[in-house]
């Protein structure tokens, strides 16, 4: 609804006609909450229905109308407890409008009772539950599943009808002889969920609603014009306020992925401006999607709501039950770099740690990753080296570990000794953070007795790992053990593994999603194979061989691209698989296409690389274009620095590109190549990427753009 119809409504509520007709002036207010609900205006819709409410009998069925209006404003507001005073109301408005009628009532007084009777204690039923002062485990519906699907069902029933309808056009096509004729009128999808809807909100069935929201946001999706921001702005409304936090996040997700940032920039913003406890699912998940297009002042408000909501609670919704843990901390990830407030997260940490479950620990894992400890105070530092040196549960080894590699990381090498120390006692995950600590500092070694234990305990995953995969049993560990252990060969070579990796490698039980980590690491960095280590004809035979297995969806790719790499395949034969690739129909294989034209160095011309990049960089899945995008940063490896002009315009487009993948993909591929330390000459974009720097809304983009910048000009 558009502000001018609101107006013209307005003008229907307060003519000389509706104040002799209530019943006209509440079905005119009713449409102008409405209208004013689907404006994001739910406080105003609330009012205007509560003063129509005032003009009303307490026994007219227009009273009955609005007040399941008003209890649907109020649900859609999270006003729960008045929601449910609302809906008791409206149930002693229809018993009172119910005895106004005599008992030889007719039929369709007999179903208006019924079906609003129904529509109301499903209202009440819902709000009971989500009122309770005793929320169930998160794995409970707060709804009956009967009855959730008895409201989504009856919008399906809406697909049946169609069925009817085509059996019957068949049918009649077949006695008349008129094949091609149609003998029913044809409505939309869209029309159709639409009307739906309307007819739900009306009656006032909250179920319903939510049913016929959900599957009409979704319609609108797929047939979603990405450059319409007023479709754009319906779907979202329609799917977040459908309570179907999943298909929510997903659609987020589009919109970031590809655009436009327009709408999700004012989501986002909206979901910072409203959180609060109790939390409301939605702005969580718009905070975790899309935090990071948040300006510094309103990502520090929503962080510090966020940072003072309880730990541990569970958080009843109308659908659902759930940890707010769960939620909390991925928003807050998203959100501690754009609000600048790395100290204040940090110590929220240490207050969480004393007491938390295992499933807390591992969101202050994730957490620990993505603060800047250098913009932690040397306060707050001091206290989780404190803390590191206290005796903790067993649930904290991984939080542990991860804080010890981080103050390492700027400077405080006391806890990372500590693993030096007990090298006897070594775990697989302490190996990991001793190794990951090495891969960014060439200097740092351990003392040779730890290397040894750490290459015996290595060796022996190796060989378990192939033991349970002749046996026919797969396990997955916190660690990758395979590539872990070719990372410590790379920085241990005397401790060396690649033998017993290359049998791994080889060995035609092991999942190749547990091989290839090693596979994408080897490709992005052949050098670090010893020279002893060439694959023979056969080798490559059994490589292409393997399909994807059951647990590692796509990765039989990451082989192909170790060969291409290593130049371990005819240029020929890597031709026509990367172009089976580029013109697959699935756009997962596309993308694969371009990952691999960033590896294939040696195998592929780069004129010709560039021209199927330029092919992918417009294509229309958003994820092929970025992964497209960051393989332009590799080419430039391989470029004639002498004519940048056709690889700068196509690396410019991606730079350019509405969404956040797409420039951001482009600038890590960029950095990456910076970091190399190998001359290569982006001139040609440095105007772009300073744009990026200053101008683009996302934080992560402005803050690779400006290392790039920084790495340029040191």
């Amino acid at each position: 609804m558009t502000e001018e119809g609101l107006n013209v409504l307005s003008e229907v509520v307060s003519s000389p006609e509706a104040e002799e007709d209530p019943e006209m002036a509440a079905a005119a207010n009713a449409f102008a909450a409405r209208g004013l609900s689907r404006l994001n205006l739910p406080r105003q819709a609330i009012s205007v229905t509560q003063s129509a409410l005032h003009k009303l009998t307490s026994d007219s069925l227009a009273r009955l109308f609005l007040q399941q209006q008003l209890t649907i404003h109020l649900i859609d507001a999270d006003r729960h407890k008045e929601a449910l005073h609302s809906a008791r109301q409206a149930r002693r408005t229809l018993d009172a409008w119910r005895s106004g009628i005599s008992f030889t009532n007719t039929p369709a007084q007999q179903e208006i009772w019924a079906g609003l009777s129904e529509a109301v204690e499903s209202n009440i039923n819902l709000l009971t539950k989500v009122t309770s002062r005793h929320p169930k485990r998160p794995s409970t519906l707060t709804e009956g599943p009967n009855e959730y699907w008895t409201a989504r069902n009856t919008v399906l029933e809406m697909g049946f009808s169609t069925y009817v309808r085509d059996s019957f056009d068949e049918k009649l096509r077949v006695a008349l002889g008129r094949p091609s004729h149609k003998f029913s009128e044809r409505e939309s999808p869209r029309t159709a969920l639409a009307t739906f809807l309307i007819e739900s909100e009306l009656a006032g069935y909250y179920r319903r609603v939510l049913a016929s929201r959900s599957l009409l946001g979704k319609q609108h999706v797929v047939e979603l014009d990405l450059t319409d921001e007023t479709g754009i702005r319906n779907c979202t409304h329609l799917i977040r306020y459908s309570r179907d936090s999943k298909a929510y996040e997903n659609f987020l997700k589009l919109l970031i992925a590809g655009g436009p940032l327009t709408t999700l920039t004012e989501e986002v913003r909206r979901a910072a401006e409203n959180i609060d406890w109790p939390p409301r699912k939605e702005d969580f998940i718009a905070l975790k999607v899309a935090g990071s297009l948040l300006p510094e002042s309103a990502a520090s408000h929503a962080l510090r709501v966020l940072l003072d909501m309880p730990s541990q609670e569970h958080v009843r919704d109308v659908n659902s039950s759930y940890l707010a843990d769960a939620y909390i901390w991925p928003a807050i990830r998203s959100l501690v770099a754009a609000a600048g407030e790395a100290t204040a997260v940090s110590r929220k940490m240490r207050e969480v740690s004393s007491a938390a479950t295992a499933h807390t620990f591992s969101e202050l894992v994730s957490t620990a990753r993505v603060i800047d400890w250098h913009e932690v105070s040397l306060e707050e530092r001091t206290a989780w080296i404190s803390w590191l040196d206290s005796a903790k549960s067993e649930d904290a080894s991984l939080l542990e570990q991860e804080l010890a590699l981080s103050l390492a990381g700027v400077g405080d090498i006391k806890p990372i000794r500590r693993y030096i120390a007990d090298g006897g006692d070594l775990t697989i995950s302490e190996v990991a953070t001793l190794i990951d600590f090495g891969s960014e500092r060439a200097h740092f070694r351990v003392p040779a007795s730890v290397a040894s234990r750490a290459s015996l305990l290595l060796s022996t995953e190796l060989d378990e790992l192939m033991l349970d995969a002749s046996r026919g049993s797969y396990s997955y560990g916190v660690v990758d053990s395979v590539l872990l252990a070719g990372i410590f060969s790379s920085q241990y070579p005397s401790n060396s593994l690649w033998p017993k990796l290359r049998e791994v490698i080889l060995h035609s039980r092991v999942s190749t999603s547990q091989k290839s980590g090693l596979f994408e690491w080897i490709s992005r960095n052949p050098e670090v194979l010893p020279p002893d280590f060439a694959l023979q004809e056969e080798d490559v035979h059994v490589l292409l061989e393997r399909e994807d297995d059951w647990m590692g969806e796509g990765t039989r790719f990451s082989a192909f691209r170790l060969l291409c790499a290593l130049n371990a395949l005819p240029q020929e034969e890597a031709v026509e698989q990367i172009m089976n690739l580029v013109t697959s129909s699935s756009a997962n294989e596309r993308a694969e296409a371009a990952r691999t034209l960033s590896v294939v160095r040696h195998s592929v011309l780069a004129v010709w690389r560039l021209t199927v990049l330029d092919l992918l960089t417009r294509d229309p899945s958003p994820m092929v274009r970025s992964h497209a995008g960051e393989a332009i940063g590799a080419l430039y490896r391989d470029w004639d620095f002498k004519n940048t002009e056709r690889i700068d315009q196509i690396a410019r487009k991606c730079l350019g590109s509405d969404g956040v993948w797409i420039p951001l993909r482009t600038l890590r591929g960029l950095l990456r190549e910076v970091h190399r330390k190998v001359r290569i000459d982006i001139s040609g974009l440095e105007e772009s990427i300073s744009l990026l720097a200053r101008n683009h809304v996302d934080q992560m983009i402005r803050e690779t753009a400006n290392r790039i910048l920084s790495s340029l000009h040191a």
